[in-house]
């Protein structure tokens, strides 16, 4: 099975939309706008899920006149089991466990440990403070400028236009 294959099928699920739709439809054929109303989403999105449920395979469209109808496909979810059975065959091969991880601490040969020397306190050292003066800053004086006021625009009506 080629790798595109798989990525296409497994993109299929991986989306909680596609997963909630598949539900939808695991009780049966449903036409596209019985979709959208469970789903509550945009008929793009829907139509987005959709393509991609399609070309994995997963999903039949049937078209009915103007009206799509979608239900799971029996071949394509054998293919996706089979998919998955090809993966998880692999040898049975136990990995030694990765240094650091739980299991490798079980495997290994238990220490004992070394008895704990009690912390002597260290000594506290001596800080000078040294007292700051307040810096005496420039007073700004700000001059505030009063406009007077412009003459109100005269604003011609519609009336005086069409006249």
């Amino acid at each position: 099975m080629s790798n595109e294959k798989i990525v296409t099928v497994f993109k299929a699920f991986s989306d909680e939309s596609r997963v909630k739709i598949l539900g939808l439809l695991k009780d049966g054929e449903m036409c596209g706008n019985a979709i959208l109303e469970q789903m509550q989403i945009g008929q793009s999105t829907l139509s987005h899920h959709m393509k991609l449920l399609c070309e994995s395979g997963i999903v039949a469209a049937r078209k009915d006149g103007k009206w799509t109808y979608y239900s799971i496909c029996k071949a394509g979810g054998d293919v996706a089991k089979q998919m998955i059975d090809e993966i998880m065959d692999a040898k049975d091969v136990v990995a030694a466990p990765q240094p650091g991880s739980a299991k490798a601490a079980k495997a290994a040969p238990k220490k004992k440990a070394a008895p704990k020397k009690k912390a002597e306190p260290k000594p506290v050292e001596e800080v000078k403070v040294e007292e700051v003066k307040p810096e005496v800053k420039e007073e700004v004086k700000v001059e505030v400028v009063k406009e007077e006021p412009k003459a109100p625009v005269r604003r011609r009506s519609l009336e005086s236009f069409l006249l």
